[in-house]
Parts: C-alpha cells; sequence; structure tokens
C-alpha cells in the first residue's frame, strides 16, 4: 500500500526540496528510491490525499507501479470535519474526469469511503468492504451509507482539477 498525503501535481513532485540545506530529494524520486529499496515493483492500493489535485501524481503512479485500486483519503477536510455527522459531502467520480481517464486507461478501480470508518480487507482475494457497523453505531454513525447528517455539495466541486492537470 502507498500512502501519499499531498495534493501535489506539476513540478514540485520532481523539484529537490531543500530544507535548512538539506536536500530530502524530489518526491517522484524518493518514491522510486525506496520502492526500489523494498525490492518492490508495485503496490495494491494507492491512497492519495488530499481530496484533490493529484491527477498529476496519477499520470505518473499508475502507468509506473500498477497499483490495483486507488482510494482517496482526506474526505471532508475541507467541508467542515464532522466526525459524527459523518462525511460532509461525498467523493464523486463525475468532479475528476481528468483522473478518471487516467484510471480508467488501465482499469484501474476508483473505492472512495462513503462514511468515516468504512472498512475494507485486502487479500489474496482483492480488496473487499467488511462489516465496521459495530463501531459506526458505537459513534452515532449509521451502520452503512452517509450520515446521519445531510451531505451537501464538495466546496471544491468545479476546482477538483485544474487547466495544468
Amino acid at each position: 500500500m502507498y500512502l501519499s498525503d499531498s495534493g501535489a501535481g506539476g513540478p514540485e513532485l520532481v523539484k529537490e526540496h531543500i530544507v535548512s540545506g538539506e536536500n530530502r530529494g524530489a518526491p517522484l524520486s524518493d518514491l522510486g528510491k525506496a520502492m526500489q529499496a523494498a525490492d518492490l515493483n508495485t503496490f495494491e492500493i494507492w491512497q492519495p490525499g488530499p481530496e484533490s489535485r493529484f491527477v498529476t501524481q496519477a499520470r505518473v503512479i499508475v502507468p509506473t507501479f500498477r497499483p490495483k485500486y486507488l482510494m482517496p483519503h482526506h474526505l471532508g477536510a475541507r467541508g467542515g470535519f464532522d466526525l459524527f455527522g459523518g462525511l460532509p459531502y461525498a467523493f464523486k467520480a463525475e468532479e475528476v474526469p481528468k483522473l478518471m481517464a487516467v484510471l480508467d486507461d488501465f482499469n484501474i478501480p476508483l473505492v472512495p469511503p462513503v462514511n468515516y470508518f468504512d472498512a475494507w480487507v485486502y487479500d489474496r482475494d482483492g480488496l473487499r468492504s467488511v462489516d465496521n457497523s459495530e463501531v459506526k453505531v458505537s459513534l452515532g454513525l449509521p451502520p452503512e451509507g452517509p450520515g446521519p447528517n445531510p451531505q451537501g455539495p464538495n466546496p471544491r466541486a468545479g476546482d477538483m482539477e485544474g487547466p495544468d492537470d
């Protein structure tokens, strides 16, 4: 599994980062070095974030490492995080057509969570959703689906992908 916590796209992906005189490398070069050090050619699940601006990353990561699933995270980070109210908006494929084109080209399913504490298991049979209703209900969330608060529109709808993506 590869978890990226940056919505960086474009030149910052290949730009070396110098912090207090120390060269910390470029994000994509560092990923390549880490994969080589771990003797890995691929990872099965990519969890990018935040909830937007990772199209440029996808254009490099998907053909290079061939993840089997893309599962976005940080949903709700810009919509008013309310753990007990549920995700404030849904992740909609139609809001990220450029990302979906990359995923479609490589037959990679998008697996967005519907609510906090959705759970999955990944094993030799692939990725599958598992029941986590006990945890959800204990927190006041419905056992499945969004809520309990109503979901509104993504405050970044229309800005999920930019002209440079």
